[in-house]
């Protein structure tokens, strides 16, 4: 049974891999404590599920969504990782985030 220092140094150090997935976006997923890059990890993969299904890329501008674990969490989810993968724009680069924040600060 782990200790609870052992448990609290894991929930911050811990890191995640996920295949096929930038490293600079990976390096983003590691500043989030261990179980919520699993939680964003399962978005990831439920991607590749998506492209298997022939969806198409979501019609995103921004880093929102309106599907359930965007609102719930307020992570990136599938579609907002689909559209970074597969679209034509860097939805989840610093300088689109940025952006973002200005938006919903001043309007």
């Amino acid at each position: 049974m782990p200790t609870v220092k052992e448990v609290a140094l894991n929930f911050r150090t811990r890191t995640i891999s996920i295949a096929n997935l930038s490293p600079e976006i990976l390096t983003e997923i590691h500043k989030f404590p261990f179980p919520v890059q699993k939680l964003i990890a399962k978005e990831v993969h439920a991607v590749l599920k998506r492209l298997q299904e022939g969806k198409k890329v979501p019609e995103l501008l921004f880093t929102e969504c309106n599907c359930k674990f965007f609102c719930q969490y307020m992570l990136p989810c599938r579609h907002i990782f689909h559209k970074q993968l597969c679209g034509n724009i860097d939805i989840l680069t610093s300088e689109v985030l940025i952006l973002e924040l200005y938006f919903l600060l001043f309007g």
